[in-house]
């Protein structure tokens, strides 16, 4: 009995350190999200011992072992190949940890039940308003207001006798000090924070003004830094995630709408999955598809920069295929290692390899499935769920179009996809979410 007290009067603190980590992550406070990588994992194990004495249903833990274990093998396959070289031990003992810990981590916060949702969300979406606002202030204070529409006919400066474009660049906060870094990298954060605004379908200024207030600042922020750099390209992924809010607002209980949302939205995931999937088997056949097609699948716009990648990964060294399970940045050729693709599944192809990419899709099939779940059986507020749902889509289409392999013209360090700090503030969300036994006959989490 005395051991059960422990752990119930204890938790609190846990649940205080696991929100600081995620607070902290999603800041990138200090540029070092490794440390936090290692102390979320920490705090995973830490937690574990606490949710076993706390949950009285121990069947209810192994739904968040499939997850957990697709995250491990992927983490394994991304700190072990020539890719993971390139970057340093702790880098890599991190990445190995922290992908499935920080899963693990929302998973535990939801089952020590010692906060509300709302908080969990104030304490994310500040974190990515206050970094976002940091930023929006120095470009401000080095640009000026609309500097991109002001410098458009004289764009380009010199450092270091090498010509930049102003146009392309913000100023961030990149742990203790500012720097340039492209519009893309930021607008991502700005983007995140953004998705709050939809949030206010589902709160009435009047009944809940203290929430309505909340979440009208914090997306606020997101969407003023949005406009004023601009970038109206981010604001269209807002706005294309921010669908979701809608048709869950006015169409939850109309069948038929969900019904063609969902064909279309799976469609749409199927057309994209079927294109790549015949663009890697064409580039594996050695381009044998009719001249057509190879049009379609290789000179595209968007391929012209992926192909490169897939045509590396099947490459051969000394006649054996070695970059199945992640590129080999100086063997094979360091220009594909470095190329811009724009694309996070291309990103990944790089830096896990096909078998840990599609591993990947599957684990964010799987969480597809646990967030309808969620959608359909928790207790949380419809204004959680929107906003937890929206900040999930806004981030994996963002990245889908603007992901990027460096994060500023000045910095010389590769921005992998799987070591950012917001992708794992992301895993951390799909955690929380994903408690499956939740009953309608449970305490409300609001």
């Amino acid at each position: 009995m005395e051991k059960e007290n422990f752990f119930v009067k204890n938790k609190s603190i846990l649940t205080f350190l696991i929100l600081e980590v995620v607070a902290l992550t999603a800041f990138n406070f200090g540029n070092i999200s490794y440390v936090f990588g290692l102390a979320g994992a920490f705090l995973a194990v830490v937690g574990l011992f606490f949710v076993l004495q706390v949950e009285k249903d121990k069947k209810n833990l192994v739904w968040i072992t499939l997850p957990v274990g697709l995250l491990l093998v992927i983490s394994l396959f991304g700190s072990f190949n020539e890719f993971s070289k390139g970057f340093s031990t702790i880098s890599n003992l991190s990445l190995l940890l922290a992908l499935p810990a920080f899963l693990a981590l929302g998973f535990f916060l939801r089952k020590l039940n010692d906060i509300k949702t709302k908080t969990v969300l104030l304490v994310i979406g500040g974190a990515f308003a206050a970094i976002t606002l940091f930023g929006l202030f120095s470009t401000l204070i080095e640009y000026g207001f609309f500097y991109k529409l002001l410098y458009k006919d004289k764009p380009n400066y010199y450092y270091n006798g090498i010509p930049y474009d102003v146009t392309k660049e913000m100023y961030w906060l990149s742990g203790f000090y500012f720097t340039e870094v492209y519009i893309e990298y930021g607008s991502l954060f700005a983007v995140l924070t953004a998705s709050f605004l939809p949030g206010l379908l589902f709160i009435s200024p009047k009944q809940d003004r203290n929430n309505f207030i909340i979440c009208a600042v914090i997306g606020g922020v997101g969407l003023l830094a949005l406009f004023v750099l601009p970038n109206f390209k981010a604001i269209l992924v807002l706005a294309v995630a921010s669908l979701f809010a809608v048709i869950y607002r006015f169409f939850k209980n109309n069948k038929k709408v969900l019904k063609i949302a969902g064909i279309f939205c799976v469609s749409l995931l199927g057309l994209a999955v079927l294109f790549f999937v015949i663009a890697i088997v064409n580039v594996a056949v050695g381009y044998k598809l009719p001249g057509f097609l190879n049009r379609v699948f290789v000179e595209n716009r968007i391929m012209l920069k992926v192909t490169p990648v897939i045509e590396a990964m099947f490459a051969k060294v000394g006649g054996k295929m070695v970059n199945f399970f992640g590129l080999m940045p100086t063997i094979v050729n360091e220009n594909v290692t470095w190329l811009e693709t724009n694309m996070f599944e291309a990103q990944l192809l790089k830096e896990i390899g096909l078998i840990g990419t599609l591993l990947f899709g599957a684990f964010l099939i799987l969480m597809g499935y646990f967030v309808f779940h969620y959608l359909k059986n928790s207790n949380d507020s419809d204004c959680s769920k929107s906003i937890f749902v929206v900040m999930l889509l806004s981030f994996f289409i963002y990245e889908s179009f603007f992901a990027l392999v460096v994060a500023g013209p000045h910095i010389d360090s590769y921005d992998a996809f799987l070591r950012s700090p917001a992708l794992l503030v992301m895993l951390f969300i799909f955690g929380y979410i994903s408690d499956m036994p939740i009953k309608k006959e449970e305490e409300e989490h609001e």
